[in-house]
């Protein structure tokens, strides 16, 4: 009981403790709220107090801020107005050609008080005086722009193109690059920027391009009118000569040792004709023209890029400088082309040229004003052409009915042109697959047409072992020519094939000659064991003597063209005469007889290995 009432106890002063907190807690509540409602009238009296203040505040800013743009309008105005005068005197009476940069700069300057007068109608007429200005200020950059184009353009010497091309008419890129064709590079640039900012841009794109472009043809035109000096020169080569001296041949003479020793002097090696280089050189001006104008081409790209940043007014203006010059050369090559009737040889380096460029020739010509540049047409005629004329060797070959023959069976010249026709052509084999699908069966086809010629004009001669000996002479050349060289690498698959053919029948061809000395050799199966030796001795060397003088005599104009050859046939004729001999001779020599046949024993087997060495030697 006592612990119950001592827990009463605290229970009871618990709560009252309690009830101490929640009278005090009432208390604080009580002014806390009376606090915030006098906060809340404070507000509302401020409220009432600033709010106007504030609206006054702001009208008053906007006022300020209304007056300060004004007084800036003011002076603005008064500024410009009063400068207007100035600019309007300076730019007419100022020439862009003292100071362009000034002019532009004043130029400007108007633009802008156009600009700002625009808005303000007051001004009307003064600003219709400011744009009368601007159009004459404008006329006259214009008008500096085409002058400073015209004289600060450079037209490119034609030797100057030429030695930016190498031997195989690509460009030079390091000696391109330094060429100047344009000074006053800069302020060109930067007039031709305020011109397209300000004016009709068409007009001074129209300026440039017809100026580079009269330059470029300029040019081209040199060239071409070399290529007609060039034609000329073996007419009025003794004219030359004798004037040599005079000072108004002398640029004709540089430009011919300087700039043409590449299109005349490389085509020596090129063509397989022998034709006269100087008159039959056209194709390679034809190239030339192509090599000089992509030159040009590469230098005007690198111009414009420099005249602007913006790379569609670049490719306008290229598109326009590019055309005029294009459609003449394509135009000229195309003329040549469709006259040009001088066999492979020349069109081969051409359309290498050709395909090798033929895609940026072709995206040029498709993108040229007007689209007028025929140069899909030049591709076709090129290769329709060039097909033909490889075509047209085979049917030369077969159709050949001359009767001309070499009188001492050496190589015919119809094998040893067309032995360097085809190794002219193995030298643009890409070229001759492009045109006619397959270099190696055309080379096969020509080689068969070749041997079928040789056959044929074989049988115009009447001694049968000269006949022998010229097919054996045309036939070691073909082999020596297929089996070395840009031709072996065209006919690598089947080289074995044919070089083992033609060496067979050399083989053939040998053993048929060495039959000439049969009646030489017969000689030695006479005999000797007769009753009377001596007689019989004196009847074979008789013998012997006359046939082999015969037989060399009837040989001693034979040539064969090939050293090794004509070393291999001897040492056949002295294995097949001469050993036969000096057994025979060495046997006689033994005998007591000998002394009786000294006179009837014209060769000793040391004289008679002299005279077979001296057969087929063209130089005796």
């Amino acid at each position: 009981m006592t612990r119950i009432a001592e827990k009463l106890q605290q229970d009871e002063e618990w709560l009252h403790g309690l009830e101490e907190h929640l009278q005090r807690s009432s208390a604080l509540q009580k002014n806390v709220s009376s606090m915030l409602d006098s906060f809340q009238q404070r507000l509302l009296i401020l409220d009432e107090t600033i709010s106007p203040l504030h609206e006054k505040s702001v009208r008053l800013q906007r006022k300020q801020q209304n007056v300060t743009k004004l007084l800036k309008t003011i002076d603005a105005t008064i500024q410009l107005y009063g400068q207007t005068a100035e600019l309007e005197n300076a730019i007419r009476d100022a020439n862009p050609s003292h100071d362009l940069q000034e002019y532009i700069d004043n130029m400007d300057a108007l633009n802008n008080a156009i600009l700002f007068f625009a808005s303000h109608p007051t001004y009307d007429n003064q600003r219709d005086n400011m744009k009368m200005t601007f159009e004459s200020g404008s006329a006259c950059l214009e008008k500096e722009f085409r002058n400073l184009v015209r004289t600060s353009s450079i037209i490119v010497a034609p030797t100057t193109v030429v030695e930016c091309l190498d031997d195989e008419y690509e460009i030079l890129s390091t000696r391109i690059r330094s060429l100047e064709t344009l000074k006053n590079l800069k302020a060109i640039a930067t007039l031709f920027a305020w011109l397209q900012r300000n004016c009709d841009v068409s007009r001074c794109v129209e300026t440039f391009t017809v100026i580079r472009s009269d330059h470029m043809l300029k040019t081209l035109n040199g060239l071409a009118d070399q290529q007609r000096e060039a034609n000329n020169l073996s007419v009025a080569a003794a004219y030359f000569r004798k004037a040599s001296s005079a000072s108004a041949r002398s640029s004709s003479t540089v430009f011919l040792k300087q700039a043409f020793k590449k299109a005349t002097g490389r085509a020596s090696d090129r063509y397989a004709d022998k034709r006269d280089l100087l008159g039959d050189c056209t194709l390679d001006f034809v190239i030339l023209l192509f090599a000089s104008v992509l030159a040009l081409i590469q230098i005007e790209s690198e111009l414009t890029a420099k005249i602007s940043d913006d790379v569609t007014v670049q490719a306008l203006l290229q598109r326009n400088i590019v055309s005029r010059p294009l459609r003449f050369v394509v135009t000229s090559a195309l003329s040549t082309v469709e006259q040009y009737n001088q066999g492979v040889g020349g069109m081969l380096p051409l359309m290498k040229f050709l395909l090798r460029h033929n895609s940026q020739l072709l995206s040029l010509s498709q993108n040229a004003v007007n689209h007028t540049i025929p140069f899909d047409s030049l591709m076709q005629i090129a290769i329709a052409k060039t097909k033909a004329f490889i075509s047209d060797i085979c049917d030369r070959l077969t159709a050949d009915n001359d009767k001309f023959y070499p009188k001492d069976g050496n190589v015919h010249q119809v094998t040893a042109n067309t032995m360097q026709l085809l190794n002219h052509m193995a030298n643009y084999r890409n070229v001759v697959s492009e045109t006619t699908g397959s270099a190696e069966r055309v080379f096969e086809q020509i080689l068969g047409a070749l041997d079928a010629n040789i056959r044929s004009k074989s049988l115009l001669y009447q001694d049968e072992w000269l006949q022998t000996v010229f097919l054996l002479n045309n036939t070691n050349y073909i082999l020596s020519g297929i089996q070395d060289g840009a031709v072996a690498n065209v006919l690598r698959l089947r080289l074995k094939d044919l070089g083992h053919s033609y060496r067979q029948k050399m083989a053939e061809l040998l053993e048929r000659y060495l039959r000439s000395w049969n009646r030489v050799v017969g000689i030695f199966s006479m005999n000797l064991e007769d009753s009377d030796r001596t007689v019989a001795a004196k009847s074979i060397f008789s013998t012997f003597n006359r046939e082999f003088d015969a037989t060399v005599g009837q040989q001693k104009e034979y040539c064969i063209s090939e050293l090794k050859l004509a070393h291999l046939m001897r040492d056949r004729i002295k294995t097949f005469v001469v050993l036969p001999y000096g057994r025979l001779y060495a046997r006689c020599q033994q005998s007591a007889f000998f002394s009786s046949l000294e006179k009837h024993i014209r060769y000793t087997p040391e004289t008679l290995e002299i005279a077979v060495d001296r057969l087929f030697d063209a130089s005796a």
